[in-house]
Order: structure tokens, then C-alpha cells, then sequence
């Protein structure tokens, strides 16, 4: 049951937690709006039940039924994911690509981790100073295969 004021303090606390989060959310998709291959997070607010009151009813020969009612302690954030819709591709450099659908770069890990291998959307290909390889603005080698032509 309500315990009064402790249930409202509950409440409010965990709605500031759930906005605090969604704030975080926001603030790092518009930080990130001009960084190449960036996909945006979405996201949604759910109510949280811990308590069913009353079970409710179906209704009987044409009559009504009820729901049943559910006493709650605030909301939560729900449904968070990647939006992996295809963005604008613009214009590029000679080595850029750019994933059509879900998929994704594979390039190595930071210099002293090339063993690690890392995903990304980012397109922004070059060649690296020493001519052999093609890799990512991070200087990341980008993982492909040997073709044997040329």
C-alpha cells in the first residue's frame, strides 16, 4: 500500500534519474551531430508497477469488466537503441565508403593493440604516411582483404 510522502519522494526521485538519463542521452547526440558515422540513441519512457491493488476482471455476457489497478513507483527508460537508418553520404575524399544498412567498418585497435580489432560507421578513409596501409582519422588500420591485382 501508499506509505504517503516516502512513495512521492520515491517517485519523484526515480522520474529525476530517468530525465537525468534521457538529458544524457540528448546532450551526447547533439555533441556528437557532425561527427562522421555518428548514429543517434533513441529512446523511450516506461511506467514501472510494483504493486497490483486489485486484479481486475474480464467482462461476463455483454456486461463490463475492469481493469485492474496498479500503484506505481515512477518511471524508467525504455526501448534505448541504436537509430541505424541511413544518414546523408554527401561528398567524400577517394577513399571513403560509405555501410548501407546495419553493417559496419572493421579497423584495428589503438596503436599497441593492433590484436583488438574495433566497428565503426565512420567512412573517412586515408592512406597512412607510410603508404601501406588505409586507415581511419584515429589512424586505426582498416581490415579488408588482399585482392592480388595490381
Amino acid at each position: 500500500m501508499s506509505n504517503g510522502l516516502l512513495d512521492i519522494m520515491v517517485r519523484s526521485k526515480n522520474a529525476m534519474e530517468a530525465f537525468e538519463a534521457s538529458l544524457r542521452i540528448h546532450t551526447n547526440n547533439s555533441a556528437n551531430i557532425s561527427t562522421s558515422g555518428y548514429k543517434a540513441i533513441t529512446h523511450s519512457f516506461k511506467t514501472v508497477f510494483n504493486e497490483v491493488m486489485s486484479t481486475g476482471y474480464q467482462a461476463q455476457n455483454g456486461g463490463s469488466g475492469a481493469n485492474p489497478t496498479q500503484f506505481g513507483s515512477g518511471v524508467t527508460l525504455a526501448n534505448i537503441k541504436l537509430d541505424f537508418s541511413q544518414g546523408d553520404l554527401g561528398e567524400g575524399g577517394p577513399l571513403d565508403g560509405a555501410v548501407a544498412g546495419r553493417g559496419l567498418f572493421m579497423v584495428t585497435g589503438s596503436q599497441g593493440d593492433e590484436s583488438r580489432y574495433l566497428y565503426t560507421r565512420d567512412g573517412e578513409f586515408k592512406v597512412d604516411p607510410s603508404g601501406q596501409y588505409i586507415v581511419d582519422s584515429s589512424g586505426r588500420k582498416l581490415i579488408g582483404y588482399y585482392s592480388g591485382s595490381g
